[in-house]
């Protein structure tokens, strides 16, 4: 009896330990989807290893410390801990889109390789947002005279606080808490958060890590970016992505499209809004409307063609239109003609290998047949042009 009741002991205990590590491992998505979550891949508890700086594992010529958080990371550039994790250097990096130590996605594959938000491996600076540690300054928009901050295009140098360049998070970037100036700062514990449900309410539980306001004091409801995201941040190279394109959110990620535009105003706010008109004729071309409406408002249904592709298929990932987060959260096949336009649908968030960070080659949109892309970007909404 005693022996029973020791093995007993013995079984509930290992049970437990092993729900403990699937549980957090599982709730710890942001570090734990591809690989176990092991702290020292990060973080050196005192940076000192054999009377000597570590050597940090995950990107050889960094070993400045010691850093914020106890990372490995050198912080001492602000971007340059958001870059030690998430830019490779070939290898498994580029098959599979993400580091297989850490699972971080990486940033700056080659351009047939990259993720959904694009690539900052690019031949020049229009083809690409030129972010602090990991491309140089931008030399193709102007400056303010003052601080040689650069302005971006349909905004003001003041929107990203007289920054010299775009940083990854923070005041002067897209991702984290934007009331703080610094990287780490700014997406500090979003990385350790339970992030199975994407609503907004924090920085780890905001689409992306994506922040929206850069006045305030500190996080709060209503800050961040809600969504669906994909597993794999669609690189295609463990799943039929491209070759489904039906909406389902296995296969892509489903966008919140007010979020993601006020992210994208927040620096370009003259191409948003009032500033791009209140119906057809267009003066600039408009987001946060749903192609159904267009269609009524037009002069012809053009728009309730998208994705203009055979076989009926009722999303694109060339062309993504963005969905209220009601509609996307059963996973429902929504009609994609009630989708809406989003900044994103034309571009890409970091880079790509056409001008203006486009998602397609603009010289080659032609409103005709003839040897050009006749089906593709531009008309998969103008499916009539």
């Amino acid at each position: 009896m005693r022996y029973a009741k020791a093995l007993m002991i013995l079984f509930l205990a290992v049970t437990l330990v092993g729900t403990i590590v699937f549980t957090s491992n599982d709730a710890m998505a942001k570090v734990g989807d591809n690989v176990e979550a092991v702290c020292s891949v990060c973080h050196t508890m005192h940076h000192s290893q054999d009377g000597t700086d570590p050597t940090n594992p995950n990107d050889e010529t960094q070993s400045v410390g010691p850093n914020n958080a106890l990372l490995y990371g050198d912080s001492s550039g602000n971007n340059a801990t958001c870059v030690a994790c998430h830019t490779g250097s070939g290898g498994t990096h580029a098959t599979l889109g993400y580091d297989e130590e850490t699972g971080a996605p990486i940033v700056d594959l080659a351009a047939d390789k990259q993720l959904a938000g694009g690539t900052y491996v690019a031949g020049t600076d229009k083809t690409r947002h030129n972010a602090l540690g990991i491309t140089g300054a931008d030399a193709t928009i102007p400056n303010d005279g003052v601080s040689g901050g650069d302005i971006p295009p349909g905004g003001a140098n003041s929107d990203i606080g007289d920054a010299l360049q775009i940083t990854c998070a923070g005041t002067t970037g897209c991702h984290g808490d934007r009331a703080e100036s610094d990287n780490v700062k700014s997406v500090h514990g979003a990385h350790h958060l339970d992030d199975r449900t994407i609503d907004g309410t924090k920085i780890g539980k905001s689409y992306r890590f994506l922040g929206i306001d850069v006045s305030g004091s500190s996080f709060s409801s209503g800050d961040g970016v809600d969504g669906l995201e994909h597993d794999h941040w669609e690189s295609g190279q463990e799943n039929s992505l491209f070759a489904n394109n039906t909406l389902n959110a296995d296969d892509h990620n489903v966008y919140d499209a007010e979020g993601i535009n006020r992210v994208c105003a927040s620096c370009h706010g003259d191409f948003h809004g009032t500033d791009q008109g209140t119906s057809e004729p267009w003066i600039r071309h408009p987001t946060d409307i749903t192609l159904e409406s267009a269609a009524d408002e037009g002069p012809s249904a053009e728009y309730d063609e998208y994705p203009n592709t055979a076989g009926g298929e009722l999303y694109s990932t060339e062309a993504p239109v963005g969905f209220t987060v009601a509609q996307a959260d059963g996973e429902a096949n929504v009609d994609a003609n009630d989708g809406q336009v989003l900044c994103i649908s034309c571009h890409r968030a970091h880079g790509s290998e056409w001008d203006d960070i486009l998602r397609w080659n603009y010289d080659a949109m032609l409103a005709t047949g003839g040897e050009g892309s006749v089906n593709t970007g531009c008309n998969r909404c103008h499916t009539t042009k």
